[in-house]
């Protein structure tokens, strides 16, 4: 079940959120985690995800924003990024590059939740889903480049908030040093 969206400039500006989250107090300790990830986004790879005890936190990124994904552990990781490529498709035939680049507030576009609303309710009924030929796609696709896999342990928050593999942002470590390496890789 998806629990809440997020869309960030790559700046990390939070351009929109769903407004509809969870109270769980589980639910709540995940946004350190966003948070976290939010404040990181130009270091990652452009499609990640970060696997807690009951939850995952999906990540995708293209054009300057990414859409972050909070969602139950058991929800399926081809459906998680199929909806992450639909909330950018409607984000973008909402909003545009050029006034996504001119937002200057958080939050300017939260009238966008209102779209949030009707593909979450979409992608949490999968059997209404009508994509199934683009799933199989898709599912594909992953299987020959699988998302990037951070860990808990390697955004450790025992330092103020800070990841271990942040703390010195000009040598990362550990599984993000070669997300980062093989993201370079693949952009060049």
């Amino acid at each position: 079940m998806i629990i809440q969206t997020l869309i960030f400039r790559s700046d990390s500006l939070p351009l929109s959120t769903s407004t509809d989250v969870d109270n769980r107090a589980s639910v709540k300790d995940c946004q350190k985690y966003i948070k976290l990830v939010s404040k990181r986004l130009q270091k990652l790879p452009d499609c990640c995800v970060l696997d807690l005890e009951q939850f995952k936190i999906h990540l995708k990124s293209g054009n300057d924003v990414t859409i972050l994904l909070l969602c139950e552990d058991s929800y399926p990781h081809v459906l998680a990024v199929s909806y992450l490529d639909e909330v950018a498709q409607e984000f973008f035939d909402s909003f545009g590059a050029k006034q996504i680049a001119n937002a200057k507030r958080p939050y300017a576009f939260v009238s966008f939740d209102s779209a949030l609303q009707k593909l979450r309710q979409k992608y949490n009924n999968p059997r209404s889903l009508t994509t199934r030929v683009n799933l199989s796609v898709l599912s594909n696709e992953l299987r020959f480049r699988p998302p990037y896999q951070i860990t808990e342990f390697d955004l450790d928050l025992s330092s103020n908030g800070l990841s271990r593999a942040f703390r010195d942002s000009s040598r990362p470590t550990g599984i993000i040093v070669s997300a980062i390496v093989n993201h370079r890789h693949h952009t060049l």
